[in-house]
């Protein structure tokens, strides 16, 4: 019943939108480590690739593959408002890199590193990479805890899109962070006590000082959960 109502609206949407080539309805929320998003396609192309402009920036995205959220627009716009230029910044969980390549886009003499565990985003990072012309992005691919061993007290600025498991990488976070540091942390929480709640325990187990800088509702995700984002300074 539902996928006939679908159908009906799709056609109707692809009739009077010409621009829009596929319309596909939700079946279910964001599952597993590559966070990929359930849908079915029900009119139009059988195709969910799609170029996103945001910003003055291009991402080529697959949404069946990868994850996309553009409802993170706002937090995009206003992080990389707060990038100085030659800062060293890193993206763990960079996706198809619209954090990154907006900050790169930006601040030329800042070094960016976006680190991506699926094998799909990170073919897209890379071909975003070129597609906006930015030759100041390095890609990382595979885990983001192996970034702390890798490259210890590199960072300037580190953001942390993975508001489903953002805590249990926070150790991998102090490893990278060098004194300043500013880490921008999203967290799926129920309050926004608990989100800075995790953030001091990772602080207090990496033995290392923080100061939070700001604490913000980025938006409403479930009945009794919010995305919340803390934004705070790595002391010593």
């Amino acid at each position: 019943e539902k996928e006939k109502i679908a159908k009906k609206i799709g056609g109707k949407i692809l009739v009077h939108h010409k621009n829009i080539k596929t319309v596909a309805f939700k079946t279910g929320g964001i599952k597993g480590p590559f966070r990929i998003r359930s849908f079915k396609i029900v009119s139009g192309k059988k195709s969910a690739l799609t170029l996103h402009k945001e910003m003055g920036c291009r991402f080529r995205i697959d949404v069946s593959k990868s994850y996309y959220s553009p409802r993170l627009s706002f937090e995009r716009k206003r992080v990389n408002s707060l990038v100085k230029d030659g800062e060293i910044v890193f993206v763990p969980f960079a996706g198809v890199g619209p954090f990154a390549i907006l900050i790169a886009k930006n601040h030329p003499n800042s070094k960016v590193y976006a680190n991506e565990l699926n094998p799909e985003a990170y073919k897209h990072l890379e071909e975003n990479i070129k597609l906006n012309k930015v030759s100041n992005v390095i890609p990382v691919p595979g885990d983001a805890r192996e970034l702390g061993r890798r490259f210890p007290g590199a960072a300037d600025r580190i953001i942390m899109p993975l508001p489903m498991s953002a805590d249990e990488f926070l150790d991998a976070a102090f490893k990278l962070a060098k004194k300043n540091c500013i880490i921008h942390f999203y967290y799926f929480t129920s309050s926004m006590e608990k989100a800075e709640e995790a953030v001091f325990s990772a602080s207090k187990k990496a033995k290392r000082k923080v100061k939070i800088v700001l604490s913000r509702k980025v938006r409403d995700y479930a009945p009794d959960i919010l995305e919340a984002v803390i934004d705070f300074k790595v002391l010593e």
